[in-house]
């Protein structure tokens, strides 16, 4: 099926991506950006024609980048697809936890020809997963105190003499 015989062009596409939550973007190589979505540039309070053909250390601090990098090589050496949690700065300065996905495309020689990332910040996410496990956390040692105070015979016997005094 060609996409275009079906009414399908690079613009109806685009507007597709540019009309979802998800970040898109593709990596032309391990740190250029190809193209990207309106939710990516969004992320980094930018338009997305100042994203296409940049180094991605233009709009990631150092250490951030190199994680990138780093991650996008093994994309590159592995050829098979790679999701990772990513601590993120935005544009309000604070740093977001995102799930990113990249998938590699082949060429007719399977060699990596462009990388294409997904992204889903998951901060919000992580925040009450850990705020549950915390929860839980101190259930368990209210539970366990519970249980030593009414366990050890001392502290019971001078609780029985406290209340019926």
């Amino acid at each position: 099926m060609i996409l275009a015989d079906k009414g399908y062009t690079l613009e109806c596409f685009k507007k597709i991506f540019d009309n979802v939550n998800t970040q898109i973007w593709t990596l032309v190589d391990k740190r250029t950006y190809g193209y990207a979505n309106k939710a990516h540039a969004d992320f980094f309070g930018i338009k997305v024609l100042d994203i296409v053909n940049k180094d991605l250390r233009t709009f990631i601090n150092t250490e951030e980048a190199n994680i990138c990098i780093s991650n996008n090589t093994r994309v590159y050496e592995m050829k098979k697809e790679l999701t990772t949690d990513e601590w993120v700065m935005c544009k309000n300065g604070h740093k977001n936890l995102l799930k990113i996905t990249r998938t590699p495309i082949l060429d007719d020689n399977n060699n990596v020809e462009m990388i294409v990332c997904m992204a889903e910040d998951i901060s919000q996410q992580r925040y009450l997963e850990e705020q549950k496990r915390l929860k839980e956390e101190i259930l368990y040692l209210m539970i366990e105190f519970t249980n030593e105070l009414l366990t050890n015979t001392d502290y019971k016997n001078a609780l029985t003499r406290e209340f019926l005094n």
